[in-house]
């Protein structure tokens, strides 16, 4: 963990309650594929600003595809998730009716 994040541009203490926050398991900003994907946008744009190539580019914006597609998808299943709910326990027009459906 400090080997990748205590790189010089946040401070010391910052990065030290960060990792008391990783190391007693308490999730805190992206985890996962999305903290996968950031870091490696991250990586990613620091070697395009020392060394500007067009390969580093093209990589640059299928992570940031991948990344898009992965919000994306788990915006629609929330959404998608909370219009059943509605329907479910009624919303609006139709109240009565929802509840009845769903007994």
């Amino acid at each position: 963990y400090l080997e990748a994040n205590d790189n010089g541009e946040a401070q010391v203490g910052v990065v030290w309650e960060a990792l008391k926050t990783v190391v007693r398991g308490v999730p805190f900003g992206p985890i996962g594929r999305r903290g996968r994907l950031v870091g490696e946008i991250l990586k990613v744009d620091r070697n395009y600003a020392e060394a500007p190539k067009e390969g580093l580019l093209r990589e640059r914006r299928n992570l940031q595809t991948e990344f898009d597609l992965l919000i994306t998808g788990k915006a629609e299943a929330q959404w998608r998730k909370a219009q059943g709910a509605a329907y479910k326990y009624g919303g609006g027009k139709g109240e009565s009716d929802a509840g009845t459906l769903a007994s």
